[in-house]
């Protein structure tokens, strides 16, 4: 598993951008930025800034969530609604309703 340092480098290798440009647009300040990016800070202090860089340098659903990984946050859920659905096969003849009993969500399927 790459580093989140990793990671950064080499999205930003893709999207040629640089170290200032980036800061600014996060808004973090530049040498917070080169820290992470050098790995001398080993992840970001805050998901917001993570999720805002990976906006900027415009990752994927996956690439976002292995970014968030790497810097030791929790992947985005509407991307993991996103994948179960597709898992299912998009079979739109199940109609599906959710509850919540007790602070448990339960899925039923109706045929």
């Amino acid at each position: 598993m790459e580093t989140f340092s990793e990671l950064l480098t080499a999205h930003m290798a893709r999207a040629g951008i640089g170290d200032s440009e980036l800061a600014r647009r996060i808004p973090v300040s530049r040498p917070t930025l080169i820290r992470w990016r050098e790995g001398v800070t080993a992840r970001p202090r805050y998901r917001e800034d993570v999720s805002r860089c990976a906006e900027i340098l415009r990752l994927t659903p996956g690439e976002t969530d292995a970014f968030l990984s790497a810097a030791g946050f929790a992947p985005n859920a509407e991307n993991f609604v996103r994948e179960s659905e597709s898992v299912d096969g998009g079979d739109s003849s199940a109609k599906e309703s959710e509850s919540v009993d007790g602070g448990i969500s339960v899925k039923e399927s109706e045929s």
